[in-house]
């Protein structure tokens, strides 16, 4: 990666495991071949009596229908960005019926809203730790996906969708990554030069990743940069929110950082992927990035 200064302030956002959908691959169809079957002969025969521990074998299939997976529950009321009004007292908030150019989380409307909604997901959360005393709530979505993530047993997938509430479960499956030569490919190189030059392009844009995590002592989060420009403060985050900068905790969080005006956070958000894979030796408990990648992206 170069160390030069690159477009835009940056907040990294630390997730290993996307708590998102696994998109499906496509398969190739093959013509069926013409095959010939010719029977075969054992050379030999061996005889002997095999006993089975019954009980051993019980257990180690309780023990894996019981294992803990990872889904997110889509719950049937709206999310904030795509309420469209229908509960009374409540208007609507999805700027397609608003008019309004984006969602505005700090309108009046929208904390109404967002109180019923945080209320109706509290129920649920009781509703559903009641029936599968196993199940833990690891993230709440209110503003885009409505709805909650969950470590259940394996076996208990199925009886989680049939709760009141629930629109959809869907398995929150493990991402990789798949390339670090990111500027040509996403068409960065070109976009720099129409936005002013690399130097130039991006200024004043906040700008959230998912990834990896973020070296933060690499020159292109450096402020000043490396040509001597420092940055100015960013905006105050939004009355009630608060901004991480996650460079401690746990067993091995890495050496400690504090944030400044061009890497202004970094939330490590990573309690599914810790319950459901585990660490392993090495990885941080921080937001330090240990494969590079996030690294990567984010600074280009």
């Amino acid at each position: 990666m170069r160390s030069i200064r690159r477009s835009g302030r940056l907040i990294t956002l630390f997730m290993v495991t996307l708590t998102m959908l696994a998109g499906s691959a496509s398969a190739l169809a093959k013509a069926p071949r013409q095959f010939t079957a010719t029977q075969l002969y054992p050379s030999s025969q061996y005889s002997s009596t095999i006993s089975k521990d019954i009980g051993s074998r019980a257990k180690a299939a309780a023990q894996s229908s019981s294992k803990l997976v990872s889904v997110i529950v889509k719950l049937k009321d709206a999310p904030l960005a795509t309420y469209s009004g229908g509960v009374p007292g409540l208007a609507p908030t999805n700027p397609q019926v608003t008019g309004a150019d984006k969602v505005d989380v700090q309108s009046s409307d929208s904390k109404k809203y967002l109180a019923y909604v945080d209320a109706k997901q509290d129920a649920f959360v009781s509703t559903a730790q009641a029936a599968l005393p196993s199940a833990t709530i690891t993230h709440k979505f209110n503003i885009v996906l409505g709805g909650v993530s969950m470590l259940v047993p394996e076996d208990q997938v199925a009886a989680l969708g049939s709760l009141p509430g629930v629109q959809a479960v869907y398995p929150d499956t493990l991402q990789h990554l798949d390339t670090d030569r990111t500027p040509a490919f996403i068409g960065a190189t070109t976009v720099w030069t129409q936005l002013g030059g690399q130097e130039s392009a991006g200024e004043h844009v906040i700008v959230g990743v998912l990834d990896t995590g973020v070296w933060p002592e690499h020159p292109s989060f450096s402020d000043p940069d490396p040509s001597g420009k420092p940055y100015s403060a960013p905006p105050a985050p939004a009355p009630g929110d608060t901004r991480a900068c996650e460079f401690s905790g746990g067993a091995n969080p890495g050496p400690a950082f504090s944030c400044n005006n061009k890497l202004i956070g970094a939330d490590r958000f990573m309690a599914t992927y810790d319950a459901v894979v585990g660490l392993v030796p090495g990885e941080f408990t921080s937001a330090r990035d240990d494969n590079g990648h996030g690294t990567h992206t984010s600074s280009t």
